[in-house]
């Protein structure tokens, strides 16, 4: 006898979703009561620090974190694109695994989802405590991306594009190749900032990029590397 279980995985799948816009709503909620100006005010970067930690699969653990400075006002909260990448609909179902703390006390921020295409999600995240006079604040977002660095790992280079939405003092980039490939040089389109290519202790090739007093603006970059020599 076969027995076809093809409606309990759709049931499943309905309810994954039902549950995963509950809660976006609930967190949207959050954010519209926790906001002062819902629609967001300017603000400057102190710091931007993001590690993309890549395996063997072109998968990438990825983390952001940004320490920001009110300009004209409270931030309640701020507008974070990220990118994912075409040709994976479970990246946008499964919403990345996005998981969003302040790194000062490790205690949860609410967030969601506010603009989406096969290219890019784009998140709102409540600050708290909220940037204002005499007080700054910071958020850590963690999420992994699926397939997201094959071109990496099948054709040793891979395209970006950092977006940089207000002024930053100071930008910090990581990547870290699996075992086996090494990397060889980042090349932006605009020539800004400084890279420099490291081995960690277990052998992993590490190339870090660091610029400083970066504009707004999109920055195209090319990233590079080849197979470890025997």
């Amino acid at each position: 006898m076969i027995i076809d279980f093809s409606h309990v995985m759709l049931a499943k799948r309905r309810l994954f979703a039902l549950n995963r816009t509950k809660r976006l709503v609930n967190n949207l909620v959050k954010i519209i009561r926790g906001a002062t100006d819902l629609q967001g005010v300017d603000y400057g970067i102190i710091e931007w620090k993001v590690v993309h930690d890549i395996d063997a699969k072109g998968d990438v653990n990825y983390q952001r974190y940004m320490k920001i400075r009110e300009t004209n006002g409270n931030v309640s909260w701020v507008r974070v694109p990220i990118g994912v990448i075409d040709g994976h609909p479970e990246d946008r179902s499964e919403d990345l695994g996005i998981k969003v703390i302040n790194p000062e006390d490790g205690g949860r921020l609410p967030w969601t989802i506010i603009g989406e295409t096969d290219e890019r999600k784009t998140l709102a995240i409540l600050l708290d405590p909220p940037a204002s006079t005499g007080t700054d604040s910071c958020f850590e977002l963690n999420l992994v991306w699926r397939g997201a660095y094959q071109p990496l790992i099948s054709e040793h280079q891979d395209k970006g594009k950092m977006t940089v939405e207000h002024t930053a003092e100071r930008i910090e980039v990581t990547f870290i190749a699996p075992l086996g490939l090494e990397f060889t040089s980042l090349r932006m389109k605009d020539k800004i900032g400084d890279a420099e290519i490291k081995t960690q202790e277990d052998g992993r090739s590490v190339l870090i990029w660091v610029a400083e007093n970066v504009e707004i603006g999109e920055y195209p970059y090319t990233l590079n590397c080849k197979k470890n020599e025997p």
